[in-house]
Order: C-alpha cells, then sequence, then structure tokens
C-alpha cells in the first residue's frame, strides 16, 4: 500500500473554492471480520485561509466527540499543522484545498493534513523555544505517539503531516 493511502490521500490535489467544500464529509466504516474493533476515517477539505484552523477544530471534535480521552490534544495538534498548511505550504497561494483526515481505531487516533508543500519542509528540533512561531511541529513531537511527514505520491509537490495519539490505557 502506497504512503498516500495510509491516510486516504488517492487522489491529487485539487484548486478549491469555498462552494466546492460545502457538504465534502464522507464516511467511511470498516469492520475487521472476527474482531470487534471498528475504524472510521472522515475526510474535510478547507479552503486554505485565516479561517482554516478553525473549521478544522470544529471538524476534529465533530468527528472525535466530547467524551474522547484526547480531544483536547486532537484540536491542538491539528489546529497547529492547518495553521502551518495555511502560512507556510503553497496552498493559499496556488488556491489548493488542504484535506483532513481523521481515523478512529479502538487503539489509536490518528490525523493527517495534506497540502501543497512548500519549499521547504522545516525543522521541529531547530525552533527557538523563546521565539512566537516555530514551536507547533514541536508540540506534535511531544504529544504525540507517534508523527512524520512525507512527500504525496499521486502529486509529488504536495505533502502529507500526520500525527498519532495512542488512546490512553484502561485502569
Amino acid at each position: 500500500m502506497s504512503a498516500d493511502l495510509a491516510c486516504g490521500a488517492a487522489s491529487p490535489m485539487r484548486k478549491v473554492k469555498e462552494a466546492d467544500v460545502r457538504g465534502s464529509d464522507q464516511m467511511a466504516g470498516l469492520h475487521k471480520a472476527g474482531t470487534a474493533r471498528m475504524t472510521a476515517t472522515r475526510r474535510r477539505e478547507l479552503v486554505p485561509d485565516d479561517r482554516a484552523p478553525a473549521q478544522a477544530r470544529r471538524f476534529v471534535a465533530g468527528v472525535v466527540g466530547a467524551r474522547h480521552p484526547r480531544l483536547d490534544d486532537a484540536i491542538l495538534l491539528t489546529s497547529e499543522l492547518v495553521t502551518n498548511s495555511v502560512e507556510h505550504s503553497r496552498s493559499r497561494r496556488m488556491g489548493v484545498a488542504i484535506t483532513v483526515i481523521v481515523t478512529l481505531s479502538g487503539q489509536a487516533l490518528r490525523v493527517c493534513v495534506i497540502d501543497a508543500g512548500s519549499a521547504t519542509w522545516g525543522n521541529h528540533e531547530e525552533s527557538d523555544t523563546l521565539m512566537e512561531a516555530g514551536r507547533g511541529l514541536r508540540l506534535v513531537a511531544r504529544l504525540a505517539r507517534n508523527w512524520g511527514r512525507y512527500p504525496l505520491q499521486s502529486a509529488p509537490e504536495g505533502r502529507v503531516v500526520w500525527f498519532e495519539l495512542a488512546q490512553p490505557e484502561s485502569r
């Protein structure tokens, strides 16, 4: 399976207008035979403007649900990644949608943010802790069980940044 499919990004990036994103949610419940685990994936395309981080926060909250133990972390990290996409990727300039994909399973919550990429990848280890900017990926590295970034195979100029939050263990 290609890396793009791990985040559900099988189709190439496309230009979008605000009218294009209304009703663009897709829900796919996948049941693994012989197990009681359910995986649900939802996807939302966002217009790459200053409203996108707030829209992404509301989308994640709606998918994950108010009772999820990692909701606050999921909202914070999604907001950081979408803000990075709006501010640093080519998505805004090119008018290419930012796509947020949320996957829930019994053991983890994964969020992928897909954008039009940028000339540089940035480095979370080089950001100065006293600077106003540059702490988003540091937060992701600190709070997520796992995270990564890679070029979008179906559109090499694009990029996927993702994180995974483990479900807290029951006590």
